[in-house]
């Protein structure tokens, strides 16, 4: 939504309130230490506006390019405006950032990468199942990141697609699911064919995070 849009929306029909530049609304999210609520939420509603930028800073992310303490937080907090709005356009430069090695992303991203990763790449997801399915079999990325795009996987689909992976998933248990990642991602491929890809479910969405007892990496 642009900001002529909101504005009208937001107006009586004879005073239409100025909402000001986006700019504003973005410097606000890079800088103030408490979260700035109409911020966020301005730049959701008008993120045909805010995208840009917040994709700058992901792909400078996904680079390696060193971010100043403002542009983290742009990036942290980005994230989740993108994922909210579902930005697609985000997608493959989130994948290559969580493609850098872990310390890296998690300075950048830190409790992201557990409390909300999957929800945010549901929210960007662009249905490019290939490069999803090569993250979550990649062994060379931590654990934490891999479940949370397995997560993504099964909040993207729907319909008998997400009726298998939550059955697979849910029949292996914690410490086997290292060694029978990759046979669930081929599974998960074998479904993706048989039913055509199906379109992104509306039903609430499903979470696959993992208890406090059992978090855990699959590196072994």
């Amino acid at each position: 939504m642009k900001k002529q849009e909101l504005e009208a929306i937001l107006g009586d029909g004879e005073n239409t309130p100025d909402l000001g530049p986006i700019e504003d609304y973005l410097h606000a999210v890079a800088t103030e230490r408490s979260l700035p609520d109409l911020a966020v939420g301005m730049c959701t509603l008008r993120i045909e506006e805010a995208a840009p930028k917040l994709r700058a800073v992901l792909l400078r992310a996904a680079d390696g390019k060193e971010l100043s303490d403002d542009e983290s937080l742009l990036l942290f907090r980005g994230l989740h405006i993108l994922g909210g709005a579902r930005d697609r356009a985000a997608c493959q430069p989130l994948l290559r950032l969580l493609r850098r090695p872990f310390q890296e992303v998690n300075g950048l991203l830190g409790d992201i990468v557990i409390e909300s990763l999957a929800n945010i790449v549901t929210g960007v997801f662009d249905d490019d199942i290939d490069a999803l399915f090569a993250l979550i079999i990649d062994r060379s990325i931590d654990g934490f990141i891999r479940d949370a795009l397995f997560g993504a996987g099964l909040q993207s689909r729907s319909s008998t697609t997400l009726r298998c992976f939550s059955a697979i998933w849910m029949r292996i248990s914690w410490k086997k699911r290292s060694r029978k990642l990759v046979s669930v991602a081929i599974c998960g491929r074998i479904f993706l064919m048989a039913t055509g890809r199906p379109s992104r479910s509306s039903r609430a969405s499903q979470t696959s995070a993992m208890p406090p007892t059992a978090r855990r990496r699959w590196s072994r």
